[in-house]
């Protein structure tokens, strides 16, 4: 009979001895005032920690010492990740499902799809996350979760860092023809014509064209009529013949 060997339990040491040898590396580093170093082995064991409260101290520990090598890009970026790091326990602590480890972007996501907009905001403005890439954020998690009446409100609030047009392509992109024509009348006048085009609402794209004066906008409406449109199709025929003849 082959005997196995048992070797999960000689995991335990070994890894004890990694811990062990990290600690004694950053003491070292800590004596020798080597402080870019020292930060640097903080941050790792606070990588390889399972414990929070640990992992937190580790952080703070390495923050503390890349402020101490002068380096104020990595000590900031610790900084959002301590801040970043509590803000998520109490939302663990609140709604009892996993947030940490989550980055900002993916935290402020989750809340948008579990419907806590005010918290997605809050967190919007302690990590001074710009108008632009909140925006188009929330727009299209709200696209995606079928959240279209608190899409229209979204797009109340102020007028719109991204434009207009991004919300028609999202609400047409999940196939709500209905929702995307909302804000076609926000939409900005130089893309007028092909976000009508885009709605299915050629007649009110030829009249704008035509209103224009424009000849190549309206062969372009022209081109998207099809066999059931040809009716449409001799109006702006006779359109751009007006106009020629101007």
């Amino acid at each position: 009979m082959i005997k196995t060997l048992d070797i999960s339990h000689m995991f335990e040491p070994n890894q004890y001895c990694r811990e062990e040898e990290t600690e004694k590396l950053t003491d070292l580093y800590y004596q020798e005032d080597d402080f870019a170093s020292e930060a640097n082995s903080w941050l790792s064991r606070s990588l390889t920690s399972n414990n929070v409260t640990q992992k937190q101290s580790y952080l703070q520990s390495a923050y503390d010492s890349f402020k101490k090598s002068r380096n104020e890009f990595n000590a900031s970026i610790i900084d959002e990740n301590i801040r970043l790091n509590k803000y998520q326990i109490k939302l663990e602590e609140k709604f009892h499902r996993k947030y940490l480890s989550l980055s900002l972007h993916q935290t402020m996501k989750q809340l948008i799809i579990d419907k806590e907009y005010k918290l997605s905001e809050e967190l919007k403005k302690e990590f001074k996350v710009g108008d632009r890439r909140y925006w188009w954020l929330k727009m299209t998690i709200l696209a995606e979760t079928a959240e279209f009446l608190e899409l229209e409100k979204f797009s109340k609030i102020k007028k719109s860092p991204i434009g207009y047009e991004p919300f028609v392509d999202i609400c047409l992109e999940h196939r709500n023809r209905y929702e995307a024509q909302k804000y076609l009348l926000k939409i900005n006048e130089e893309n007028k014509i092909k976000y009508y085009v885009k709605c299915g609402l050629l007649e009110d794209a030829a009249k704008f064209a035509f209103e224009a004066k424009d000849v190549e906008a309206l062969d372009y409406v022209s081109s998207r009529c099809g066999p059931t449109n040809r009716l449409l199709a001799d109006k702006i025929t006779t359109m751009k013949n007006q106009l020629r003849l101007k």
